[in-house]
C-alpha cells in the first residue's frame, strides 16, 4: 500500500511539474530505490526524493535558495527535487490556505511577483527572479493522505 500511495503522489507531482521537457524512456536511465520513509529517483539530471511519511521531513536539495522562497513552517517537505538546477519541493499541511498565501506574499524575496491569485481552495504566485521563473502553488489535497493542502515551489530556468 504505502508504494502504491508513492506512486500516486509521484504521479500527481509529475502532471504538476509541467516546465520540464518530456522525454522518452529511451533517453533517461534512473535509477530508483526505496529507502526508509522515501523513494529515491537519480538520473544523469538530477535526484528526486518523495516522502513516503508526511510528517517527516525531506532535506532541500543542494543550492535550494531558501532564503529567497522559504519553507512554510507549519508543514512538512515530501517532495524534493533537482533536475539540471530546476527545482520542486513539495510540502505537506494543514494550515488554512488564506494562511498559506499571506505567508508567501509576505516572506517571498524575489524581485517580482508576476501573477497572484487565490480563489477558493487553490492559490498561485508566480515570480520573477533576475534569469529565473518560478511559482507556489497551494492546492486542495485530494489523496488518500494525512494533510489538507499541498504546497509546490518550482524556481529555476
Amino acid at each position: 500500500m504505502k508504494s502504491k500511495t508513492v506512486l500516486l503522489f509521484l504521479i500527481l507531482l509529475l502532471c504538476l511539474a509541467g516546465c520540464k521537457k518530456a522525454e522518452t524512456a529511451e533517453d533517461q536511465k534512473a535509477d530508483v530505490r526505496e529507502e526508509k520513509d522515501k523513494v529515491v529517483i537519480q538520473t544523469e539530471q538530477g535526484k528526486m526524493e518523495v516522502s513516503s511519511d508526511a510528517g517527516k521531513d525531506l532535506e532541500l536539495p543542494e543550492g535550494f535558495p531558501s532564503e529567497k522562497l522559504p519553507i512554510y513552517p507549519n508543514g512538512s517537505i515530501v517532495v524534493s527535487e533537482d533536475i539540471n538546477g530546476v527545482y520542486n519541493i513539495g510540502i505537506a499541511t494543514n494550515d488554512d490556505i488564506k494562511l498559506v498565501y499571506e505567508y508567501y506574499k509576505k516572506n517571498l524575496k524575489v524581485q517580482s511577483v508576476t501573477s497572484e491569485m487565490l480563489s477558493g481552495e487553490s492559490a498561485n504566485l508566480i515570480i520573477q527572479d533576475d534569469e529565473k521563473i518560478g511559482s507556489v502553488m497551494v492546492m486542495l489535497n485530494n489523496l488518500p493522505y494525512d494533510f489538507k493542502y499541498i504546497i509546490f515551489i518550482t524556481y529555476g530556468g
